[in-house]
């Protein structure tokens, strides 16, 4: 029986970070020679082990520290638990039908990129996603969602939402070991409550994935600062290389830490005169050897452009042409850094959220504004100079410097940042308060103020605000579709039917000229149908006499001039004269019908 002591010997450190290097060799030499992909799962296992192996080093070294400690772990599994079941229920309220529609980036991204890599059609897993904002792993993950729930949306919705949870943990740790139980409760509440964070826990598992890695980053960063350990500067350096595999905006966000703490580095050997700068030049090295350790394979696939997204700068085209920066594009670069700046309390954010807001309601505005005062004149603390810092250059790479100012998704990381500045300036008038009955209201209208934003998120249907007459009738017929017994599949048989090993069952679809200008040939049809239905073929047809409010379904080819009128023998409606508060346009009370 190996005691605690091995494992916490030179030995064990050097057979797992042994094992690191040889399963990341080893899957680069794969990936490398197998240029049909064949043996990619067995490479993925590879590069997986090699991360695996140097979180179970970096725990087994830290199992008796502070935050691994028995007595630490009893004071806060409570609240930890408490906030996390909080967190999950806010993000699972009507998780498979709010937002009812789901056709766009959400779909693609977590959930037809899925359905091919687990049925063998996209078999380069370490390409990028769609505009190559993403490596390929975010699907490759929601792969293994698909084999449980097949071509519904909770594929790709269920991880967003238990990531979205996840985050509140790793952001309570860390404001808990910087500040206070207090303060680390306040900043998870704020973070969960927030309407943005609710809709990408909704939405998008691309999003979800960058608030759940900031909050990690930010968490073992602080760490690493506090403990100055040679595992710290391997650990941080794998995460940092596995994060850089999912989305852009977090993969700035972690070469911005990775810069802040080269920079301290320094700092920290000009100050003692270069006396250890054989031990930090070491713990350097290591960190970036295993960040890119942490990369994986996906360094074979990834030019400097991919890495830095370029094709999203919004001077790329002046780049690409080799043509001079004029004073022009400085001042447009300007204005537009000064309105990602205001989009904390002012300025709105845009692309995804359907209704333009800033990141922060009026209410908690004055709490960040007294968040940033009180903690860079009063807190003066090295980890909160680096949560402002953040907030002033992540705004300038993920906005100012992109082709669409203010994208709440580029700007997602800055959301556990932003938490955190809120509830130190909560902190500060709680300290203010010295009667305890002020503290007790105060907590109380706080706590009432953040359970009606939550609760005004569902009630306002805000969700689905901005989608079209068109887009209902769409996702209406998907749904049918799906639960036709001639066209259901088990999630297994769909992966047959994607791969095209049995033979797709022929629909013909009837519609008004209105909906047929908007189905055939448009992406926002092609994507769904490809994912909701793989076992079946749609051909569309249109016809005057039929209103936008109906279509027709019939189990064959399209043939002209059919009396599809009498081939229907069954009607399916869904009424919105009835309360029916997601399914439904916003404004208006039809029923759409399906006739089959």
């Amino acid at each position: 029986m190996l005691s605690l002591h091995f494992f916490k010997s030179k030995a064990f450190f050097t057979i797992c970070i042994g094992f690191g290097v040889a399963t990341y060799v080893a899957s680069m030499l794969l990936v490398k020679l197998d240029s049909t992909f064949t043996y990619r799962w067995i490479a993925f296992g590879l590069s997986l082990s090699s991360v695996i192996s140097i979180c179970i080093l970096y725990v087994i070294k830290h199992i008796k520290s502070t935050h691994f400690s028995k007595e630490t772990f009893a004071k806060e599994v409570d609240p930890v638990l408490g906030l996390f079941i909080l967190a999950l229920t806010v993000n699972m309220f009507f998780l498979a039908t709010y937002p009812y529609i789901s056709i766009s980036d959400e779909l693609r991204d977590g959930g037809l990129n899925a359905l091919q890599i687990a049925s063998g059609t996209l078999k380069n897993i370490w390409g990028y996603g769609s505009y190559g904002a993403h490596g390929l792993i975010i699907p490759t993950i929601t792969s293994f969602f698909y084999l449980l729930f097949g071509s519904s949306v909770l594929t790709f919705r269920l991880p967003a939402a238990l990531l979205s949870s996840l985050d509140i943990v790793f952001l309570y740790l860390l404001v808990r070991n910087l500040f206070n139980r207090s303060t680390a409760f306040w900043a998870s509440l704020i973070l969960v409550s927030f309407p943005l964070h609710i809709f990408f826990a909704h939405t998008q598992v691309v999003v979800a994935f960058n608030f759940f890695f900031a909050s990690v980053l930010l968490y073992f960063f602080y760490r690493l600062l506090k403990s100055h350990a040679t595992i710290d500067y391997i650990f941080f350096g794998t995460v940092v290389g596995f994060v850089c595999n999912f989305h852009a905006a977090i993969r700035s966000f972690a070469c911005v830490l990775l810069l802040i703490l080269f920079f301290l580095e320094g700092k920290k050997l000009i100050e003692k005169h270069f006396a250890s700068i054989k031990q930090h030049s070491l713990q350097l090295l290591f960190l970036l050897l295993f960040a890119v350790i942490g990369f994986g394979p996906r360094l074979l696939y990834t030019a400097p452009q991919d890495f830095l997204h370029t094709s999203r700068f919004s001077l790329e085209d002046k780049v690409t042409a080799h043509k001079p920066f004029t004073l022009k594009d400085a001042t447009t670069i300007k204005t537009n850094y000064v309105k990602s700046l205001m989009v904390y309390v002012y300025e709105t954010t845009s692309f995804f959220y359907p209704e333009p807001i800033p990141l922060l309601p009026p209410f908690l505005a004055i709490f960040f504004m007294l968040g940033l005062g009180y903690g860079f004149f009063v807190v003066k603390d090295r980890f909160v100079n680096i949560l402002l810092f953040l907030l002033l250059t992540i705004p300038f790479i993920n906005s100012a410097m992109t082709d669409a100012v203010n994208a709440e998704h580029r700007l997602s990381p800055l959301l556990p940042v932003v938490a955190t500045i809120t509830a130190i300036g909560i902190a500060y008038i709680f300290q203010l308060l010295k009667w305890k009955g002020w503290k007790y209201l105060f907590g109380f209208i706080l706590l009432c103020y953040l359970t009606t934003q939550v609760v005004t998120y569902y009630t306002s249907n805000v969700a689905n605000k901005g989608t079209s007459f068109q887009d209902i009738v769409t996702m209406d017929t998907f749904t049918f579709l799906q639960s036709d017994t001639l066209l259901y599949k088990s999630p297994m048989l769909n992966l047959s039917y994607a791969n095209k090993t049995f033979i797709p069952t022929p629909l013909c679809l009837y519609m008004s000229p209105k909906n047929f200008q908007y189905f055939p040939g448009n992406i926002r049809i092609d994507e769904p149908e490809e994912y909701f239905i793989p076992s079946a073929t749609i051909q569309y047809q249109q016809n005057s006499a039929i209103s936008d409010n109906d279509i027709y379904v019939l189990h064959q080819p399209c043939v002209p001039d059919i009396p599809y009128t009498r081939l229907v023998t069954q009607q399916t409606s869904l009424s919105c004269l009835d309360f029916n508060h997601f399914m439904c346009p916003l404004g208006k009370k039809d029923i759409i019908s399906i006739h089959y």
